[in-house]
């Protein structure tokens, strides 16, 4: 239900700083599967090309883009190489 609700915030360009922070918190602490936190991450790219490149939106972009990136790996932690990834994903939508 979280990863619907999450979803489909990203997908209709939400800017509320609190349902914002909410969805900040709820990534930054939750576990998703690899399927989720990816269809989560092109969903954000999505929404940061809609939105012309609100910061706030490319700001939950990059969260998720951490965690999609770093869901593979064993320590769940986002190399510099995912970062820059990431940074291009986002520059490239925005």
């Amino acid at each position: 239900m979280v990863v619907a609700w999450i979803v489909d915030l990203i997908r209709d360009g939400v800017t509320d700083p609190r349902q914002l922070t909410t969805a900040r918190i709820a990534i930054d602490k939750l576990l998703f599967s690899p399927e989720e936190i990816s269809r989560m991450y092109q969903q954000s790219l999505a929404a940061v090309e809609s939105s012309k490149g609100i910061p706030a939106v490319k700001e939950l972009a990059l969260r998720i883009g951490r965690r999609s990136y770093s869901a593979l790996r064993p320590d769940h932690r986002p190399t510099v190489y995912d970062e820059q990834a990431i940074a291009n994903d986002i520059a490239m939508r925005a």
